[in-house]
């Protein structure tokens, strides 16, 4: 879902400092191709003396295996059962900063392009979306949303599918900062003005959206603090202590750049 860049890396700082206190050591496994191998050899052989893991897609049964295990666990995303520990992000708060910031700027005809409809992040973003447009009384349009796959080609090709469909818009919100860079070098490639005639948002705060030209507007989250607090709470476990709050929400923050036209105002 993500690729191993700022987000991933920021994660693992986080994790590692609360882990090199406490001298222990952190496993990782990323591989998607190696993924069920890797469940099954912790869960066999008790290679590791609790989890920190970071969502895949709702379809992932091993998610479920793992939970189920007895291992102790912190869950790095939304949990719909109480006995899971989790640090999550406010990923529809998130969508929804971002999208009504587009609204209050005066823009009306707003592109969501989602990830994959199969991760929960995507779902949660595109329900921050239509509660920001239900709260400004803008009716909902689907065909002004475009299921991609997180990658900036994808973006690219959200923008060509908006444009050979005639669709009218005024502003994209893309569901990271890849497909928004996407879609807006394509756009600019067609001669659209960016912001003037489309504004746009991405979502992630990657490092590369602040030297695009014009910088990108995103929502940014404090990754390397998620990883901190799911590290305390797991070696906290691990000794038997007290967790203060079984579920955490880390909360979004919106960077305003020049891609939206406010910072030109």
């Amino acid at each position: 879902m993500h690729s191993l860049t700022r987000i991933s890396y920021s994660l693992l700082e986080g994790i590692t400092e609360v882990l090199v206190e406490n001298g222990m050591h952190l496993i990782v496994s990323a591989s998607p191709k190696e993924e069920i191998a890797s469940y099954d050899k912790i869960l066999r052989n008790r290679r590791a003396d609790g989890i920190i893991l970071w969502p895949a897609s709702i379809k992932d049964r091993n998610i479920l295996r793992i939970v189920e295990s007895g291992f102790p666990l912190v869950y790095l995303g939304k949990w719909h059962h109480e006995e899971v520990m989790t640090v999550e992000r406010d990923e529809v708060g998130g969508a929804y900063h971002a999208t009504e910031h587009l609204l209050r700027l005066g823009r009306r005809k707003i592109v969501h392009i989602t990830g994959p409809l199969d991760y929960q992040v995507s779902l949660d973003r595109l329900e921050g979306y239509r509660m920001a447009l239900q709260d400004h009384k803008v009716l909902f349009d689907p065909s002004l949303v475009i299921e991609e796959n997180f990658t900036m080609e994808s973006g690219r090709d959200a923008v060509e599918k908006l444009l050979s469909g005639q669709c009218d818009f005024d502003a994209v919100f893309a569901a990271n900062d890849r497909m928004a860079i996407g879609a807006m070098r394509e756009l600019q490639k067609r001669h659209v003005s960016i912001p003037r005639d489309v504004a746009i948002v991405g979502y992630d705060n990657m490092d590369m959206s602040e030297v695009t030209t014009p910088a990108l507007t995103t929502i940014d989250q404090p990754i390397r603090h998620m990883g901190y607090l799911a590290a305390k709470k797991l070696t906290a476990m691990l000794a038997n202590e007290e967790v203060e709050e079984q579920k955490t929400v880390v909360p979004s923050r919106l960077i305003i750049r020049e891609s939206c036209g406010a910072a030109n105002t």
